[in-house]
């Protein structure tokens, strides 16, 4: 219309469209997930690590300080009790994730990622929270210094995707929160926000073995 106007009046347009194509920004976890999907997620995440780093430990630490530990040691191998005490864990954690999973109804279009997520942090903080509790060695002890260290290890959950440092995201890549809760949020979509699965395999594998080799080669020096 302008452009109209200007040619009837013998006058160059006073004003000029144009239209630009411009790339869409990143999106964001909240955009792609939405509040409740993503909170249900996180939930997933928190009971997975309460799970791993509190309930499960306390079990360990309370044989190690009434002493039934030596006992189980001269009836079985380190090994065996170590794989009987993760197994708790990840079938408690398991049963805990089905049941966040229905009682929200979280859709999930890539079911196997999100299994691979929830299962690869599961062993990952059980690993690692075993190995905390032969550290403190008392279910008090672990009940009072786990308060603290819940938080730390926790927070890298609810960071990931968030718009951080190159040194700081370098940090909380790895770390096993971090990676569980990305391979958690693209498994509830049916497109990848965070991508490089094999990444956030690689560091949970690495935090499991670390945390199941530093207990196992304990238990077998304290049994023989």
């Amino acid at each position: 219309m302008p452009a109209t106007v200007a040619r009837l009046a013998d006058r160059p347009p006073a004003v000029a469209v144009a239209l630009r194509a411009v790339p869409a920004a990143d999106q964001s976890v909240f955009d792609a997930l939405g509040l409740r999907r993503y909170f249900a997620i996180a939930a997933v995440a928190m009971l997975l690590g309460m799970i791993g780093l509190l309930v499960t430990p306390i079990v360990l630490a309370e044989e190690i300080d009434k002493r039934t530990l030596e006992a189980l040691l001269l009836a079985a191998r380190g090994n065996e009790i170590l794989t009987a005490k993760a197994l708790v864990g990840i079938i408690y954690g398991s049963v805990a994730t089905a049941g966040t999973v229905l009682l929200t109804r979280l859709s999930l279009p890539r079911p196997e990622l999100f299994v691979l997520g929830a299962l690869g942090l599961a062993v990952a903080l059980v690993g690692f929270g075993l190995w905390l509790a032969y550290l403190f060695r008392s279910p008090d002890k672990l009940n009072t210094w786990m308060g603290l260290l819940l938080f730390p290890i926790l927070t890298p959950a609810f960071l990931a995707g968030a718009n951080l440092p190159p040194v700081a995201d370098g940090i909380l890549q790895a770390l096993p929160t971090t990676q569980g809760m990305r391979l958690l949020v693209d498994g509830a979509l049916d497109h990848d926000v965070f991508g490089n699965h094999l990444l956030a395999v690689a560091v949970l594998a690495a935090w499991a073995l670390a945390g199941f080799a530093l207990l196992s080669r304990i238990l077998q020096r304290r049994g023989s």
